[in-house]
């Protein structure tokens, strides 16, 4: 006997764009409303873009607050999508046996394929 066709309710939109947003693949997401990937998307494709919508804000949000300042966000920004990163190093002085740090220093790159590091 086959299944009667799947409708749409304001309640499974709402736990279609939960779902989205949260990061679920949308196997995950049919699995939970008992539908086939399929029909998920042919029913719900508007909804299924919540996770675009919500990493387009929350960037928009991080680079707001970087260009106000906040350093953290700075870093955040430049790490995630400037490829920047922070390395620590020490060396064994094997005369004294002893650990001595490095000093690093983060930099603006000149190159885009640069990390932007130099020791």
């Amino acid at each position: 006997m086959a299944r009667p066709p799947h409708k749409p309710t304001e309640e499974t939109r709402a736990m279609v764009r939960r779902g989205a947003g949260a990061g679920w693949i949308h196997d995950a997401i049919a699995h939970f409303l008992g539908i086939s990937d399929e029909t998920l998307r042919k029913h719900y494709g508007e909804e299924l873009e919540e996770k675009k919508r919500i990493e387009l804000e929350l960037a928009d949000k991080v680079l707001q607050k970087a260009r106000n300042g906040d350093t953290a966000c700075m870093f955040f920004w430049l790490k995630c999508r400037a490829g920047w990163k922070e390395t620590q190093r020490q060396e064994l002085d094997a005369s004294s046996e002893s650990i001595r740090p490095i000093q690093v220093i983060i930099e603006k790159s000149s190159s885009p394929t640069s990390n932007g590091l130099r020791t």
